[in-house]
């Protein structure tokens, strides 16, 4: 396991030295590089992974940076988006990871008419919905209002979960930021957040779960796997370390399915997308 890290002691020298001075010194790597790798958890200082290049190190702390860290860094530019499913109305597309949900993202391979109906974060990957018209996406809203949209996600877990099913449910808000990354977790001030979850298999030191989230909160499905200590791999946000050593180069979540009745035709509607090659089962 050692030979997997470049390991390096503090010394009184390069105590107060940002964390990214540092790494660039001892790796020759870029900025982005090395912001990419913390970002990817590939850091640890004193056994902890550390998310943020501008830490001052202290005298005596131990780095460790994965030698093949490079490799989870390296991204390759999205040129398209696969579409899973259009008509006059809508657009579904099978979102990448590494790709931030907003209309301006969208607007670079699609009309600038088109808007999105919801959002994922930007390493989760799977069924994403876009709205062809104003008009369409507020029939849409309303559809998620009511909760009858019913979305499905696949996620790895930390650690082994003892029940077959469980329901988890809080009140979400913003418990604090750093550096510009806000955390979300409980709190009597918080909005109702409720998940459904069900184990699919067990692992050693992970669980492969389905998920499903009844309301739509911010970080909703992270906080939660959180609040019952069982973060998802590669939530690097919202833990610190893992009792699974796999490695993994992206937050482990997956938009699977999402179903409703379409609001124009009043059909039915089944939207799939198929574990990216990254989840690492």
């Amino acid at each position: 396991m050692e030979k997997q890290f470049y390991i390096w002691k503090i010394s009184k020298n390069d105590a107060k030295k940002k964390l990214l001075t540092f790494l660039k010194a001892k790796t020759h790597a870029s900025n982005r590089q090395i912001k990419n790798a913390l970002e990817k958890g590939q850091c640890l200082v004193n056994n902890k992974i550390e998310r943020f290049s501008s830490i001052l190190l202290k005298e005596g702390s131990e780095i460790k940076l994965n030698r093949a860290f490079i490799d989870f860094v390296e991204q390759k530019k999205i040129t398209s988006l696969k579409i899973l499913y259009e008509d006059e109305f809508l657009l579904c597309i099978d979102k990448p990871s590494n790709f931030v949900s907003d209309d301006k993202n969208i607007h670079l391979f699609f009309s600038k008419k088109y808007t999105l109906l919801h959002r994922l974060d930007k390493d989760t990957t799977g069924v994403l919905l876009i709205a062809k018209t104003q008009k369409f996406k507020e029939k849409m809203i309303c559809l998620f209002k009511e909760k009858k949209i019913i979305k499905t996600y696949l996620a790895l877990v930390d650690g082994q979960i003892k029940e077959k099913t469980k329901k988890i449910e809080n009140y979400l808000q913003k418990i604090k930021s750093f550096q510009g990354q806000s955390i979300y977790g409980s709190s009597s001030n918080g909005k109702y957040a409720l998940t459904y979850l069900k184990v699919i298999e067990k692992y050693k030191d992970k669980t492969f779960v389905e998920l499903n989230p009844i309301t739509g909160r911010t970080h909703q499905l992270r906080a939660h796997m959180k609040q019952i200590s069982h973060p998802i791999l590669g939530d690097y946000l919202y833990a610190k370390s893992f009792y699974c050593k796999d490695q993994v180069s992206r937050l482990q979540l997956h938009s699977s399915q999402i179903e409703f009745t379409h609001p124009e035709t009043n059909e039915n509607i089944v939207i799939e997308s198929e574990l990216p090659e990254d989840f690492i089962l």
